[in-house]
């Protein structure tokens, strides 16, 4: 049983995996999603 979950999910996939996630009553949510658009600086 963790205390804290950590989402690293791409956006599309965060509706899918929240709700496999079950009651997260009590518990710490990280979300590190960056949704960004378009290309990203050259060398990235």
């Amino acid at each position: 049983q963790s205390e804290v979950i950590v989402l690293a999910t791409p956006a599309t996939a965060t509706t899918s995996v929240v709700a496999s996630l079950g009651d997260t009553t009590g518990k710490i949510i990280i979300d590190t999603m960056n949704i960004v658009m378009g290309r990203g600086p050259e060398g990235f």
